[in-house]
């Protein structure tokens, strides 16, 4: 009975708890979402396999983004409901990056709006664009997907577009393709 107690303790549950999130290896914090393992495998096993599925240089939980939900399902342990909480985590990741980041964006130049879209274009499979219109303050007043598109010269055409409709005619204007430059 005491090795199973000292075994149960040794859980990532119970380090996490006291310890700290910090103290938790990647592979630990994500059993934590997992919960359980399958015959022969415990969900830091699994955790593993999952965080090894990623490319270089998109490994790790990077790694977890870029993967299907099928290929996540090939592992011994993942099933459809541990597949989609893994993508879910993904998606909630990147929306906590782009919250953190938008706490006080104020546009003053391209490279800001870069920045800002960054963490949300770089995930995308094909490209696209998005126009953002900012007002005096450098708030984001207006923004509006507007691809996607294979060439500039496309999105340049929906920006001058845009810039006909009186409100928008005397605004800063940016248009942010998915390898997250921002042209003015």
């Amino acid at each position: 009975m005491k090795n199973k107690i000292e075994k149960r303790e040794e859980k990532p549950y119970e380090r996490f708890v006291s310890l700290g999130a910090e103290s938790l290896t990647d592979a630990e914090l994500l059993a934590i979402i997992l919960r359980t393992g399958t015959k022969g495998f415990d969900a830091v096993d699994i955790s593993r396999k999952v965080l090894e599925l990623g490319k270089y240089p998109r490994t790790g939980f990077l790694g977890i983004y870029d993967t299907d939900i099928d290929t996540l399902e090939k592992i011994s342990g993942i099933g459809r409901v541990k597949a989609i909480k893994l993508k879910a985590l993904a998606e909630v990741s990147r929306r906590m990056h782009e919250a953190r980041v938008s706490e006080g964006l104020n546009v003053k130049n391209a490279s800001s709006v870069a920045e800002y879209y960054m963490e949300r274009m770089r995930h995308n499979k094909c490209e696209k664009v998005i126009l953002l219109s900012i007002d005096s303050k450098g708030k984001v007043f207006y923004r509006v997907r507007i691809g996607p598109y294979t060439t500039s010269s496309e999105a340049e055409y929906w920006k001058t577009q845009v810039a006909k409709i009186d409100q928008f005619a005397n605004v800063q204007s940016y248009i942010v393709n998915s390898s997250a430059k921002a042209v003015r």
